[in-house]
């Protein structure tokens, strides 16, 4: 909801998949948030821009596109309590996103226009762009430390969860069980789901359990 996704809920061999009365009130409790992202007027504009460029993922040799899954697993990016996105390298440099870091992963063999256009993004100022050709390069604490450095928001402690932050909202999903600190960068925090308060104050002690995700409303940041 947050990236402004469309998803399709589908029963596609009509057996009754999701005929279940607590999911759908879960559904139902969601629609207040969903008409507000309706309504949003501009992208998901995470702090962290992933880039892949097709042409030098083709040099990867056969297979290489199903390298990108792995990819993204086998680094610290969504683990990085860094809001981010993926994005393709032609649109890049067509109209670069307003993240504050950009990384482009199997950074390899770019034609010489597209590496022409690249250092000219890169001599801009306003954003830091690091180019990777492995994925054991990007742990989670480096990623961190160089948003950081680029000026990015660090919601949670590297590795302990995945953020997805927009629209006033920030999903945290728990990549560990107990208690996460969160900086939200703002307060009064509130459980978009249950309307509770959680904290006066935007840095917040918050327990979790495992793999659990929660959706929390802050004001404009």
């Amino acid at each position: 909801i947050i990236r402004g996704h469309a998803d399709w809920w589908m029963d596609l061999c009509g057996r009754g998949w999701f005929r279940d009365e607590e999911l759908w009130n879960l559904r139902s409790s969601l629609k207040e948030m969903d008409d507000a992202f309706l309504k949003r007027k501009t992208p998901y504009t995470p702090d962290i821009a992933l880039i892949l460029d097709e042409e030098s993922l083709m040099m990867n040799g056969y297979g290489s596109s199903k390298m990108v899954t792995p990819f993204l697993k086998r680094t610290g990016i969504e683990r990085s309590g860094v809001t981010y996105g993926q994005y393709l390298l032609d649109d890049v440099l067509r109209d670069p996103p307003k993240a504050k870091l950009f990384i482009i992963a199997f950074a390899r063999d770019f034609k010489n226009e597209k590496r022409e256009k690249l250092e000219k993004l890169k001599s801009q100022s306003g954003f830091r762009i690091i180019e990777v050709t492995e994925g054991s390069q990007l742990s989670a604490e480096y990623i961190a430390a160089e948003a950081a450095k680029a000026g990015a928001h660090v919601y949670a402690p590297a590795g302990s969860a995945i953020v997805c932050a927009g629209e006033n909202h920030v999903a945290v999903q728990a990549q560990r069980g107990g208690e996460i600190t969160i900086d939200f960068g703002a307060g009064p925090v509130i459980d978009a789901l249950t309307k509770e308060k959680v904290s006066d104050g935007a840095i917040v002690p918050v327990k979790f359990k495992l793999g659990e995700t929660r959706i929390f409303k802050i004001p404009s940041i």
